[in-house]
């Protein structure tokens, strides 16, 4: 809200409750450079997508492929806070 005659403004949050079942269409892309387990470098390219919302919980796939040539394909479960 503004005031007219000062022209201050004041903003007002309302938290709106997490819903407990939604569908949600959210993307991720990431390149990452790290190490793995025999202390090889490695760039990594990933991708998800979120599919679904209960709650905090969200629940999508993602596939993933390393500089040495493996990857990673699957479905999984995150909390976001």
């Amino acid at each position: 809200m503004i005031d007219s005659k000062t022209g201050e403004s004041t903003t007002v949050e309302q938290a709106l409750p997490k819903p407990w079942l939604s569908a949600e269409s959210k993307s991720e892309i990431r390149l990452d450079y790290g190490i793995k387990n025999d202390l090889a470098r490695v760039l990594r390219l990933s991708a998800r997508m979120d599919l679904i919302q209960v709650k905090s919980l969200h629940a999508g796939v993602n596939a993933s492929v390393d500089s040495d040539g493996t990857f990673f394909a699957g479905g999984g479960i995150g909390y976001k806070f």
